[in-house]
Order: C-alpha cells, then sequence, then structure tokens
C-alpha cells in the first residue's frame, strides 16, 4: 500500500520492494509495493481517505496520459482493468486537482527467471543471471540487475550473451551489512 496526504491506495495481489521515493509533478510520493500483470487483468483496487469528498482514481501511463480512471466517494474498492500496451503505469488518487497518493504498476511484456547466490560476503563478486521469456509488446535489448535494500544498491545493464542469458557480476563491496533484494528488469 501507499500512504499520503491521509490516503492510502492498495492492489490487490502487489507485491513488495524496497521503499522507494516517487517524484510526480514536483511532488514525493513514498511506496513499498508495486503491481505486476498482463494486459487487460482486472485489478481489485481498495482506497482509504479520510473525507468522504470524492476523487479520482486513474491509471497514467509514462506520457502522463490517462489509460483508465472512476470517480469515487469515501472509502471504497473497484476493479480496473490494466492497459493493453506493455510498460510501467501509475494509479493515481486525484482529488481537488492534487495527486494525494500512488501506487506504481507494471504490465509485463516479459516473463523473468532470475538467478542469484543467498548470500555473499563484501569480498566476493556477486554473479547474477537472468533469462528471459518474450510474451508479448516491444522487443527489448537489455536487462538492469539492481541489488537494493531501499537506501543503497548497485546495478549494472547487460545485453543477452551468446548463449541467450544475461549476465552480470556486481562487486557488493561498496554495500553495508544487511539483507538486499536482487531485481532483473527488461529495457
Amino acid at each position: 500500500a501507499t500512504e499520503q496526504s491521509g490516503a492510502t491506495i492498495d492492489i490487490e495481489g502487489s507485491q513488495a520492494i524496497p521503499e522507494q521515493t516517487l517524484t510526480i509533478d514536483g511532488d514525493e510520493f513514498k511506496t513499498d509495493s508495486v503491481y505486476i500483470g498482463d494486459p487487460g487483468d482486472s485489478i481489485t483496487v481498495t482506497v482509504d481517505v479520510i473525507d468522504s469528498d470524492s476523487y479520482r482514481v486513474n491509471m497514467r501511463n509514462t506520457d502522463d496520459q490517462i489509460e483508465t480512471g472512476r470517480r469515487l466517494t469515501g472509502d471504497s474498492t473497484t476493479s480496473l482493468n490494466l492497459a493493453d500496451s506493455t510498460g510501467t503505469y501509475l494509479l493515481t488518487l486525484n482529488q481537488d486537482g492534487t495527486i494525494r497518493t500512488v501506487h506504481p504498476i507494471i504490465v509485463r511484456g516479459y516473463e523473468v527467471a532470475l538467478t542469484a547466490p543467498d548470500n555473499v560476503t563484501a569480498d566476493t563478486s556477486l554473479e547474477v543471471q537472468a533469462s528471459l521469456t518474450y510474451l508479448r509488446g516491444t522487443r527489448l535489448n537489455t536487462v538492469e540487475f539492481v541489488v537494493t535494500n531501499g537506501r543503497d544498491r548497485i546495478q549494472a545493464n547487460r545485453t543477452r550473451g551468446t548463449d541467450g542469458t544475461y549476465q552480470a557480476t556486481l562487486d557488493p563491496s561498496g554495500l553495508g551489512t544487511g539483507s538486499y533484494e536482487v531485481y532483473a528488469t527488461v529495457r
């Protein structure tokens, strides 16, 4: 769930991620989850607000165009269909011309299988590998590997190797001790 300005927006089935700050129109929003789905999927959206005034829940694309939306009043649960195109989207709660809170959405074009070790030490390298299965949409040729705990991060971009996989060797020596998540994103 993402909470800002006394409003909360949640999409059933969202995945937890390290807390991130998204900047939209100069305003910062913190989020700790993302919804990943397929084109046309129906999603269940739950909104909690501090007042019963009306507001809009809109799904916006990367060009800030509204793909779909609903006008709601008070605490509500509604269904929306994801866009038919792959890519990243943002579900926004708009009230009185102001975005009150957001929730990121990824409409996937690839299935990604990620391989990474469970543990590494600061003096050893971190070997990561991704295998992609193309599902739909634009064909892309780069995978971005990210290792993060929400505060510290290392990353590397790789193109497909001769064996058909994407591989990277990362240096964890700059990361502090603790738990980290490893992500592979197709770009």
